[in-house]
């Protein structure tokens, strides 16, 4: 007799298999009542390829992100990359390989590693931490608003800070890591100008490229496309969405 509500808090990825279920599992597995989401863009993934109960969902709101300005084009004399990781040790060391190749091929990149608490630079062995000494910044405990002021772009392979990047008008590299399951929070893309994706040191460069040769019309379009985009997976807080959990 007690009502039960679930929420949906954060981003889903293909590789949340859990969250996405066979036609006749769910009558064998225990639900809430209703879940609110952390936005449209997710409830509309989930009742398409979740195969959950008509009208479950409610579209709610995010209470764990945070919203700023959008932050206006930078012009530097070197692309400032901020790599932002997440869920894995194996995750650290891909991005880290791939942007040693990326520094010692040359290019005029400035480029800072933002490591998931979990994962920090620690777990590295002495070599790598020299290099990365030598060559790119190390961002461990810092403010994202700053990074995301400082940079250029947003590097990332699972980390939702690629969410808040697109929130202030940020392009976003996804770095691909060849998983048979997708870690990439971001769904649903086509048409995202300020997304790349890449997966070599020569991808990158081009991504990079797409970027830079954006004109300055095509590219606050391209900001409105992905705040609109951003803002449909996590939606801010009103009066409206907030009601939904009262």
């Amino acid at each position: 007799t007690i009502e039960v509500f679930g929420y949906q808090h954060t981003s889903v990825t293909p590789r949340h298999l859990t969250l996405l279920f066979e036609k006749n599992e769910i009558k064998h597995t225990p639900l809430p009542d209703k879940i609110i989401t952390c936005g449209s863009l997710l409830a509309n993934y989930l009742e398409k390829n979740g195969n959950y109960p008509k009208g479950i969902f409610i579209n709610g709101c995010a209470l764990r992100q945070r919203w700023g300005q959008k932050i206006r084009r930078n012009n530097h004399d070197q692309f400032r990359v901020l790599v932002a990781l997440s869920s894995s040790k194996q995750e650290l060391h891909y991005a880290l390989y791939l942007f040693m190749k990326i520094i010692n091929e040359g290019g005029r990149y400035i480029v800072a590693f933002r490591p998931h608490i979990n994962f920090p630079m620690s777990l590295l062995v002495d070599e790598y931490r020299i290099w990365i000494k030598d060559n790119i910044l190390d961002f461990s405990d810092t403010e994202l608003e700053e990074n995301l002021e400082w940079c250029d772009a947003v590097a990332y392979v699972s980390s939702t800070v690629a969410f808040d990047a697109l929130l202030r008008g940020k392009p976003v590299v996804h770095i691909s890591m060849n998983e048979v399951i997708s870690s990439n929070p971001l769904l649903n893309i086509q048409g995202l100008r300020l997304y790349q994706d890449i997966n070599s040191s020569s991808e990158f460069k081009f991504a990079v490229d797409e970027i830079l040769n954006l004109s300055e019309d095509e590219y606050q379009k391209a900001q409105i496309e992905a705040l609109s985009y951003a803002n449909a997976y996590f939606t801010r807080p009103s009066k409206e969405t907030i009601r939904h959990f009262l």
